[in-house]
């Protein structure tokens, strides 16, 4: 076998500096005070921004609670006015009128009768009176219905009428 010689390896010459040790401060529990600092503001950002996110998100729903009502007042509206445009023409004097001759058959009068009571008393005749004319008909005494009416209606002496109620 054959040997080689020997050479001494030598190292280079390495320089090194002195290291410096950390200073950790710690607090009670062993925690640096910078980063529970740098870890609260990011906590409370983190709060900040959630908190203005919420705000925006109620405020939009808000605004479409808003537009959905408008909404549902100018239909209201609209179905208000036709409804009163329904029940103007349901009340039409003229739409009364076509049902009460047409569907209801009724007719129109020929001429008109109007019935002219004087005071009420004994002897005062009772007048019938057409839309042109002032004729005395007959005297009250042959209407019993009208001589119940006026002397209903007629105050008494004695302040009582003659069913006996006190007027």
């Amino acid at each position: 076998m054959i040997l080689a010689k020997e050479k001494p390896y030598e190292l280079p010459e390495v320089t090194t500096k002195p290291v410096r040790a950390k200073k950790v401060i710690t607090g009670k529990k062993g925690v640096a005070p910078r980063r529970v600092a740098v870890i609260a503001t990011i906590v409370l950002g983190f709060a900040a921004l959630l908190s203005l996110t919420s705000m925006y998100a109620s405020m939009a729903m808000t605004g479409y609670k808003i537009a959905t009502l408008k909404q549902e007042i100018n239909t209201m509206q609209t179905e208000n006015k036709r409804l009163e445009l329904k029940l103007h023409r349901l009340k039409s004097l003229d739409r009364i009128e076509q049902i009460a001759t047409t569907k209801l058959g009724m007719t129109k009068p020929d001429k008109f009768a109007y019935i002219v009571i004087d005071k009420p008393g004994a002897g005062n005749p009772v007048h019938v009176a057409d839309a042109g004319s002032d004729k005395k008909v007959a005297d009250s005494k042959r209407h019993p219905f009208i001589q119940a009416v006026t002397d209903f209606l007629s105050p008494k002496e004695e302040g009582y009428s003659q069913a006996g109620a006190r007027i």
